[in-house]
């Protein structure tokens, strides 16, 4: 009990782990979601990275982009 009162306290544990938030697949849920809704953010992020490089670093960059691109 000294724990949650001089280090974590319950209302920052999932039940989990003894404390009261929503369970952990809830909150990676919520995580998940949240992620997902920056993705726009993340793709111009992306972008403005790839445009400061000098030519030969950006084109191979692109290259790595489309590589690593999941189709659905």
């Amino acid at each position: 009990e000294k724990f949650y009162d001089t280090v974590v306290p319950r209302s920052c544990l999932p039940p989990d782990y003894g404390g009261t938030l929503p369970d952990t697949q809830t909150l990676h849920k919520k995580c998940m979601q949240q992620i997902q809704l920056m993705e726009p953010y993340f793709k111009a992020e992306e972008e403005q990275r790839i445009a400061a490089l000098p030519d030969k670093k950006r084109e191979k960059a692109m290259e790595r982009a489309f590589k690593n691109l999941d189709i659905d």
